[in-house]
């Protein structure tokens, strides 16, 4: 990818899982994201109950992925333990990966404030979790104003049967989007 391309946003579409599927595997490949390759990579694309997600295009190629989420305060209660609000005003930012060519290029940051945009504009406060060792990760969301809020073993293995540290992060009241990201 040129570092001057132009990356439009949108929302993801059915015609798009072929590309995100191939975005993944490249992905996973270099980066071991995820940990565990999914036996079905489109349902793990869209997790359960999706409010929606969004693709970043270099033309007609994807290079960038984010989904949003309610949470599941059975299946996760961290996030309303360590934000101290109830489930229902929560929207967890998930999936969150981009073209290793394309990293810094600052299609994450878009992507995630995008997500977050959406979920404030719906009445939702943003939060999301990465490993704790992923120190590149906790940075990246510092940068891009998130602080984390709380720590928790994952409900899931890596491939060596460990369940790694996981942080969960809040968007700081300084780092709030008030406003769509820039197209370009």
């Amino acid at each position: 990818m040129h570092a001057r391309a132009v990356v439009v946003l949108r929302e993801r579409t059915l015609d798009d899982f072929a590309g995100c599927i191939a975005l993944l595997k490249d992905v996973h490949a270099t980066d071991e994201y995820p940990a565990v390759w999914p036996r079905d990579p489109a349902a793990w694309l869209t997790p359960g109950r999706l409010l929606n997600a969004w693709v970043a295009l270099s033309g007609s190629t994807i290079v960038g992925h984010v989904t949003l989420g309610p949470i599941d305060e059975k299946a996760d209660p961290n996030f309303t333990l360590a934000s101290g609000r109830p489930a229902a005003e929560l929207a967890e930012i998930k999936r969150l990966f981009v073209r290793h060519e394309a990293r810094g290029s600052g299609i994450a940051a878009r992507l995630l404030a995008e997500a977050a945009h959406f979920a404030q504009t719906r009445g939702r406060y943003p939060v999301l979790e990465t490993v704790a060792a992923s120190q590149a990760n906790v940075r990246f969301y510092e940068r891009n104003g998130w602080r984390r809020m709380g720590s928790s073993i994952a409900t899931w293995s890596m491939p060596n049967g460990e369940k790694p540290l996981m942080y969960q992060f809040e968007l700081s009241s300084s780092g709030s989007p008030s406003a769509p990201p820039s197209e370009t």
